[in-house]
C-alpha cells in the first residue's frame, strides 16, 4: 500500500453507531455488516406482538450482489508531499456500515440490510 502521513490538527465526531467505524491510522481491510428492522407504529404503545424477527424476512438471508472485478487496474501515483495536512474535520455521525478513515485503506466491504415497517391504526 502506497501510503502517506495524515496530519489532522482537530477532529470532532458527534456519534458513531450501528456498525460505524472511526479509524485513525492505516488499515489493510475494513468489513462492516449491519442488519436492522425498523418499526414505526402510530401511537406510542408497543407490545410483545410487535416484536419482529430477522428469520421471518428473506432480505436478511440474501447474499450481497457485489460487482465482479474482471480487469486489474495498474496505477502509479506520485506524491509531491509526504504528508497530507488538514486543519480540522467536523462530523455529525458515522453510522450503519460506514467508516470515517484518517489514513490509507486498501480494501473495504460494507453491507447494510434494513427492513422498514409502518403500522397504522385501523
Amino acid at each position: 500500500m502506497n501510503s502517506r502521513l495524515a496530519s489532522v490538527n482537530q477532529v470532532r465526531v458527534n456519534s458513531v453507531s450501528f456498525s460505524g467505524i472511526f479509524s485513525i491510522g492505516d488499515t489493510e481491510t475494513s468489513e462492516q455488516i449491519s442488519r436492522g428492522i425498523a418499526l414505526q407504529k402510530e401511537g406510542a404503545y408497543f407490545t410483545k406482538k410487535d416484536e419482529l424477527s430477522f428469520e421471518d424476512y428473506s432480505i436478511f438471508k440474501m447474499e450481497p450482489d457485489l460487482p465482479a472485478f474482471k480487469n486489474k487496474v495498474h496505477m502509479k501515483t506520485y506524491h509531491h508531499n509526504d504528508v497530507i495536512h488538514v486543519q480540522g474535520v467536523n462530523t455529525i455521525g458515522v453510522t450503519t456500515s460506514s467508516i470515517m478513515q484518517i489514513g490509507s485503506l486498501r480494501r473495504i466491504e460494507a453491507v447494510s440490510w434494513l427492513k422498514h415497517f409502518r403500522r397504522l391504526k385501523d
